[in-house]
């Protein structure tokens, strides 16, 4: 690269710094003007262009640079992602497969290989980066190496907090009983971690923070990484689903005024075991930030397993009305709770049409009359941001009570599935459960399509 051709690109990119774009267009042109040969040149012209609002010149850029140079990854994970964020999914999935298998990706970019992969009902695809971003993000390299990270990004803190660790302490003993892991010191394993949650008994520490450097010495290998995963086979030999027509659910949600419809025996009784055991075993729940001690698993977490994958890809066929090719599937999570949790503020989620079900054993509920969800007969507005109908409480409760929202409360059952608009504000039910780590209730969800492309509409509009 000659003096002149370093001179501009040099510049330009200090316009870029400075957020002077008009500055840097015209320098990067000047020097894709001086040698046309010249890749970082068409993809700094590229990027330029991208933030100006020309998608279409800053696409025909970042290609030009591929065509000089296909091994310049800058370019290609700028092309991917405007592709990804321009509605282009499919063509940016060939561009993201390069990125992924050959690991020249950070966190942000697999997130949006996943978003890709899932827009256009490619599951497989992003399940399999979904365990990648799990490792990236959540691995435990020592324990498990097939789950390793493999690119640079460093993992994600592991936050502490007394809950979980009772949880895990719980989860560590049910896996020294049962778990064929023999190269696994659970004994070691379970005294550290019991001399932790005792530290923070003895210093009232309920809060919920970063581990020091004793505690990450003593279970940092483990605590908040995915160490251990069921291995679920997708090969079920008996049928998946209980007794149900998927015709008659259809019909039952499009009868309702609401978008609302509740299937129960809703799995074969092998794939519900092998769902609570892939749920018992697999040390996957990870996100702690939740009240009265609320674990979540997510799917770009570990929250990944053949036969979910099975379940979630079936569901368009089964439902062509409700869910079909319009509906994408966008996310799998799966709640598991403590004992016991009283009333929690009502939020909506993203999605068009919601999938819940609940699969802890019926004997663990201490209270038959409760312990499943609240729907409510008043969705939120599409004009809301996400703060403001999943995360804002206090808000949503008022806009309830403003409206003369009616409440609908479905009891949990074990293996009662419920199809709902997603937009409807709902809630977990208050819950009493056995005291016991096999007893915790554990539900889990899979969200399909976006809110604004549902076709479910409440008759009833908020004032």
């Amino acid at each position: 690269m000659d003096a002149d051709l370093a001179g501009l690109i040099e510049q330009g990119h200090s316009f870029l710094l400075n957020k002077d774009f008009v500055s840097a267009e015209a320098c990067f042109n000047r020097a894709v003007a001086l040698n046309g040969m010249c890749s970082m040149a068409h993809n700094n012209l590229g990027w330029t262009y991208e933030h100006l609002g020309n998608s279409q010149s800053a696409m025909n850029s970042y290609q030009r640079a591929l065509e000089l140079d296909p091994n310049l990854t800058l370019a290609k994970v700028n092309l991917a992602s405007l592709m990804t964020k321009s509605g282009q999914e499919q063509g940016a999935l060939p561009l993201w497969h390069d990125l992924v298998e050959e690991g020249l990706f950070d966190r942000q970019s697999l997130n949006e290989a996943i978003d890709a992969a899932l827009n256009v009902g490619a599951i497989h695809q992003a399940a399999r980066w979904a365990q990648i971003c799990g490792a990236v993000t959540r691995g435990a390299p020592l324990y498990a190496p097939e789950v390793k990270p493999i690119c640079r990004d460093e993992l994600a803190p592991a936050m502490l907090k007394l809950e979980t660790l009772t949880h895990d302490i719980e989860q560590i003993e049910y896996l020294r009983r049962s778990s064929g892991k023999p190269n696994i010191d659970f004994e070691s394993m379970l005294i550290n971690y019991k001399l932790v949650r005792d530290a923070l008994l003895i210093s009232g520490d309920r809060g919920r923070r970063a581990l020091d450097d004793k505690e990450q010495r003593l279970i940092g290998d483990t605590y908040g990484r995915i160490w251990h995963i069921r291995k679920s086979s997708e090969t079920i030999s008996a049928p998946l689903w209980g007794d149900w027509n998927p015709s008659d659910v259809e019909r039952a949600y499009s009868n309702s005024p609401l978008g609302l419809c509740v299937v129960d025996n809703f799995l074969s009784d092998e794939v519900l075991t092998e769902l609570q055991n892939f749920c018992l075993e697999s040390t996957v729940w990870l996100a702690n930030h939740y009240s009265h001690g609320r674990l979540g698993a997510f799917f770009r977490e570990g929250f990944v397993s053949p036969l979910l994958l099975k379940l979630a890809d079936q569901f368009p066929r089964l439902f062509p009305n409700l869910i079909g090719d319009r509906h994408r599937l966008l996310q799998i999570w799966g709640f598991k709770y403590s004992a016991f949790q009283p009333n929690t503020n009502p939020h909506a989620d993203f999605a068009a049409v919601n999938l819940n079900f609940w699969i802890t054993p019926d004997d663990a509920n201490l209270d038959r009359k409760s312990g499943g969800l609240v729907v409510y007969d008043l969705e939120a507005p599409l004009s809301w941001s996400h703060n403001s109908y999943n995360k804002n409480g206090p808000e949503i409760a008022a806009f309830l009570r403003q409206n003369g929202a009616r409440a609908i409360y479905i009891p949990y059952r074990a293996n009662r599935a419920v199809f709902f608009n997603s937009d409807l504000f709902h809630a977990t039910a208050p819950l009493s459960f056995r005291n016991e780590y096999r007893s915790r209730r554990i539900n889990i969800t899979m969200l399909y399509g976006r809110r604004a492309n549902d076709t479910k509409r409440p008759p009833r509009s908020p004032n």
